[in-house]
């Protein structure tokens, strides 16, 4: 999607690239969620998706959020390896 880790680029740059893509993600797991809940699939699944699958965010935070404070807790080499899992 987007060459995150050059040389060329700025920790300020790459940030942006970051929040851009997961701000985008967030976008289509929500559309995702409400296009199956409207097709009468339960919060209870999709809760016991989100445990299987490890994907739990704290109260009132986003995706983007989540993600960036990764970012600036990691170096580049753990934010790979974080990344390939």
């Amino acid at each position: 999607m987007v060459n995150l880790f050059t040389l060329t680029r700025s920790s300020k740059s790459t940030r942006a690239s970051i929040k851009a893509i997961a701000e985008e993600l967030e976008k289509d797991i929500l559309r995702y969620e409400n296009d199956y809940r409207r097709l009468g699939g339960l919060d209870i699944t999709l809760d016991a998706m989100r445990r299987q699958n490890n994907f739990r965010l704290q109260e009132g935070t986003s995706i983007s959020e989540n993600i960036l404070s990764k970012f600036d807790q990691m170096n580049a080499d753990e934010l790979l390896e974080e990344f390939n899992k």
